[in-house]
């Protein structure tokens, strides 16, 4: 059975992250989250999520960062189109993050294709394209649509069983977000929020590789699960720093304070973009 993503529990987890301050988590006591014995869930955030902390970084946009929309009529494989299914989810959430709702109409249209050749053809229902296009000029309205997309493309795939995919898909996703949030400053500055921000993404990198384990047999997954496996190694070449854990409850919440804190440092960011570059380029070539 496909393992079950959870998307939304690490974007509240990042934000509570963003400074060089120790991490704190805070989990409310009376939410009880159950799961099946049948179903394994990581917490991989959609693109939407990702980026919309991104956007909350001040960064300056640049749509010239975008994987073009023309590029989709040059992907002819299914798995050239599983990975840039993904890195256009990536690219519609930041046009949406940046309320640039004049391309994203252009952008959800080359998903719909996409997503109809890899089998997903139920998700772009009518209804919801004419909500896309009803909510135009509706930043917000439209950025959920970005999730909704998403989510529901996911759910379709662990449905109809293609782990193949959705581990492309991942990818794709994934390696975008950070490949837009890395060529958004020109170099590295020390105690940055994005540094930070970037530092959080090695509990992100792990799941995903958790999740790719599963799917190695495929020849395209497994190079590619070689190549997340290094961007591994940047991150585990952090410099950190452990404290013991303290749990504090005040007004119904459970907070973890302490643990460990890794820092980015300048090489790690460069050869973290360095990766990324290379990756992504591959990919939407």
């Amino acid at each position: 059975m496909l393992k079950k993503i959870v998307y939304f529990s690490l974007f509240g987890f990042l934000i509570s992250c963003g400074s060089n301050e120790e991490k704190q988590s805070v989990i409310e006591s009376e939410e009880k989250i159950e799961s099946s014995p049948s179903s394994i869930e990581y917490n991989i955030p959609s693109p939407a999520e990702q980026l919309k902390l991104f956007s909350k970084l001040n960064l300056e946009k640049n749509v010239k960062l975008l994987n073009s929309a023309e590029n989709a009529a040059n992907y002819s494989t299914p798995e050239s189109k599983a990975l840039n299914f993904g890195v256009y989810a990536s690219d519609i959430s930041y046009l949406s993050s940046y309320k640039d709702n004049s391309r994203y109409l252009d952008y959800f249209n080359k998903m719909e294709r996409m997503g109809n050749d890899i089998g997903v053809s139920q998700v772009f229902s009518k209804e919801l394209t004419k909500q896309v296009q009803k909510w135009e000029e509706n930043p917000d309205s439209l950025f959920v649509v970005s999730n909704e997309v998403y989510d529901k493309t996911f759910s379709k795939l662990v449905e109809i069983n293609k782990g193949k995919e959705l581990s492309l898909m991942l990818i794709g996703g994934w390696v975008e977000s950070i490949y837009l949030i890395v060529n958004s400053k020109a170099t590295y500055e020390k105690d940055a929020k994005v540094n930070s921000m970037l530092a959080d993404q090695k509990l992100v990198v792990e799941n995903l590789i958790d999740f790719l384990i599963d799917y190695q047999d495929d020849e395209t997954v497994h190079a590619y699960l070689d190549e997340i496996s290094s961007v591994l190694d940047i991150f585990n070449s952090m410099d950190c720093s452990s404290s013991e854990t303290k749990v504090n409850k005040q007004k119904g919440k459970i907070t973890l304070e302490g643990g460990q804190l890794c820092k980015l440092t300048e090489k790690n960011f460069n050869d973290l973009k360095s990766k990324i570059n290379q990756l992504r380029t591959e990919i939407v070539k």
